[in-house]
């Protein structure tokens, strides 16, 4: 016979209640949550200017496209596309277009080539732009390397905690 139409089965599982399984479940997902509070923020945001904003731009190599948000690129400089990006979630992420810009990290400047949305709030450089300017990045050492400069690297803003993912 099958255990779930046992007439003997009471609410354990080998000798354990069922409830303290649950609440065993529990304090594991709270000490999991706790864990994750209190951890170190790993460095993956560089310090750019781009036009006459100074921004965080989270280096990404999950996300297939950069992206820059609408306010931080001129609207005369976005060229259209049919490129269509896709939350995790399966929603829809607006694309005004595309856009070639230079940004500045300290004296250097560095091309960006990026979808624009007015759906995100950060940039985020993807995959594309990281293989674009052959990146090294030291993930233990919080750095990144171009050609032969580095670039220090520092951890998300205290009490952000986002988790992105977009897809093409």
């Amino acid at each position: 016979h099958y255990k779930k139409d046992c007439p003997e089965r009471t609410g354990s599982a080998r000798g354990v209640e069922v409830d303290d399984l649950m609440k065993g479940a529990a304090e594991r997902r709270k000490v999991y949550q706790a864990r994750l509070e209190g951890r170190k923020r790993d460095p993956a945001y560089l310090t750019m200017q781009i036009g006459d904003q100074q921004v965080d731009c989270l280096l990404d190599s999950g996300c297939e496209n950069s992206i820059l948000p609408a306010h931080l690129v001129d609207n005369e400089e976005v060229e259209s596309t049919r490129t269509k990006l896709i939350a995790t979630n399966g929603t829809e992420i607006s694309v005004l277009g595309v856009v070639s810009v230079m940004a500045k990290v300290g004296k250097d400047s560095i091309p960006i080539e990026a979808c624009v949305s007015d759906q995100v709030v950060e940039p985020m450089l993807g995959i594309d732009w990281l293989v674009q300017n052959d990146v090294h990045w030291r993930f233990k050492k919080g750095f990144i390397r171009m050609g032969r400069r580095t670039y220090h690297l520092k951890p998300r803003e205290s009490g952000k905690s986002w988790s992105r993912r977009v897809m093409v």
